[in-house]
C-alpha cells in the first residue's frame, strides 16, 4: 500500500491563478442533439420538434434526419411518418413530420400514431472567447502546485500510521481521490484553445482515469484483497505517468512532472 501512496510534492511553492490573462476568439464547430417522437392522426397529421442550438450559433452544416428520412412507428416495424421539411431560423432547427406508411393505408385517417425514438442532431460553427496557450500554462502550473501541496499534506498522514490503522489508511486513499478529482476539475474549467488541445485533454484524462484506480483500490483494500490492490496500484502508475508525459507535450512544467509511487 505504501507504494501506492507514497507520492512526491510536485514543488513546494504555492502560487494563486492570476485573475487576468490573455484570450482570443476561435471558431469551433460544435454538434447539439436530443431524442424525440414524433406523433400525430392519419396520413395528413404532421408533428413538428425544435432542437435548440448553443448562443451564437451559424452555419449549419448538417442535420439529420435528413429530409425525406421515414421514420418507424413505436408500435410496429412499418413506417409511420417522413420528414417533410427541415428549417433553420436563428438557434432553432425544426423537423416537421407527416403521417406516411401505415398511417396513410385506408381506414388509418383518423388513428394516432408515434414513431420510435429519434435523435435530432445538428453540426454547426460558434465563435468562442478562449485562454492563450500560455495563459493556460500559467494557470494549469498554478493548479498543479496548489494541488501538490493537497498530495503532500495527504501523504504525510499516511507516513504517520502503522499497520494496524488499516481503516484510517483506506480513508487516506479516499482523500487522494478527491484531491485528484478537485485538480481535474479546476484544470477542466480553463477555456483551451486548439492549438495542443489534445495533449491538454489526454494529460486531464490520466488524472481522471488515476483517482479512478486509486477508488477502485480502495474498494479493494476494503475487501482485503491485496492482489486487485497492487493491480489498481500499477494502472495509477501508468495512468499518472501518460498524463504527466502530455502535460509536458502541452507545455506545462509543474502538472504531475514530481510524482513519483
Amino acid at each position: 500500500m505504501r507504494r501506492l501512496l507514497l507520492i512526491a510534492p510536485l514543488t513546494l511553492s504555492l502560487l494563486p491563478a492570476p485573475a487576468g490573462g490573455a484570450t482570443k476568439l476561435e471558431t469551433h464547430r460544435e454538434t447539439a442533439s436530443r431524442e424525440v417522437t414524433f406523433d400525430g392522426v392519419g396520413c395528413e397529421g404532421r408533428s413538428e420538434r425544435t432542437l435548440r442550438l448553443a448562443r451564437g450559433a451559424f452555419n449549419v452544416s448538417s442535420s439529420r434526419p435528413e429530409l425525406g428520412t421515414q421514420l418507424v412507428s413505436s408500435s410496429t416495424d412499418a413506417t409511420a411518418g417522413v420528414v417533410e421539411s427541415v428549417t433553420v431560423r436563428g438557434r432553432d432547427v425544426t423537423w416537421t413530420v407527416r403521417g406516411a406508411g401505415e398511417a396513410c393505408e385506408p381506414g388509418m385517417e383518423d388513428v394516432d400514431w408515434e414513431t420510435e425514438a429519434t435523435e435530432l442532431r445538428s453540426t454547426f460553427l460558434v465563435r468562442r472567447r478562449v485562454l492563450t496557450r500560455g495563459t493556460v500554462i500559467r494557470r494549469g502550473d498554478a493548479i498543479c502546485r496548489s494541488s501538490a501541496r493537497k498530495v503532500e499534506r495527504i501523504a504525510r498522514r499516511f507516513e504517520r500510521l502503522d499497520e494496524s490503522q488499516f481503516g484510517e489508511a483506506i480513508d487516506v486513499l479516499r482523500d487522494f481521490a478527491r484531491a485528484f478529482r478537485g485538480m481535474r476539475r479546476r484544470l477542466s474549467a480553463l477555456a483551451i484553445p486548439k492549438e495542443r488541445a489534445r495533449f491538454f485533454s489526454s494529460f486531464v484524462g490520466g488524472i481522471d482515469r488515476a483517482q479512478e484506480r486509486i477508488d477502485a483500490a480502495a474498494d479493494a483494500a476494503e475487501e482485503l484483497d491485496i492482489r486487485e490492490m497492487r493491480r489498481q496500484a500499477r494502472r495509477m502508475s501508468f495512468a499518472l505517468t501518460l498524463g504527466g508525459r502530455n502535460a509536458r507535450r502541452y507545455g506545462f512544467h509543474d502538472c504531475l512532472s514530481g510524482v513519483q509511487l
